[in-house]
């Protein structure tokens, strides 16, 4: 799977290092051009001398809350 990924990729795994868990959100696209709306939380995994040894990354499918917040939207927008 193909995917882009916003310029501020690297804001995340710096602040990853320094020990902070961020969230955000992103859009991966596939190989046949559609978009998947996810979430990203990142965290580093480091030795007992602070030296980063790698990341963890999880990624959560937020398909169904972007819709149900595009619903909520399109509802108070023609009350």
């Amino acid at each position: 799977m193909n995917k882009e990924v916003q310029a501020d990729f690297d804001t995340l795994s710096i602040l990853a290092k320094k020990g902070i868990t961020e969230e955000k959100e992103w859009t991966l696209i596939r190989d046949d051009k559609t978009s998947l709306p996810i979430q990203l939380s990142l965290t580093s995994i480091q030795d007992s001398y602070g030296r980063v040894l790698g990341y963890v990354g999880v990624v959560f499918d937020i398909t169904e809350r972007k819709k149900i917040d595009r619903l909520k939207n399109e509802f108070i927008s023609t009350v």
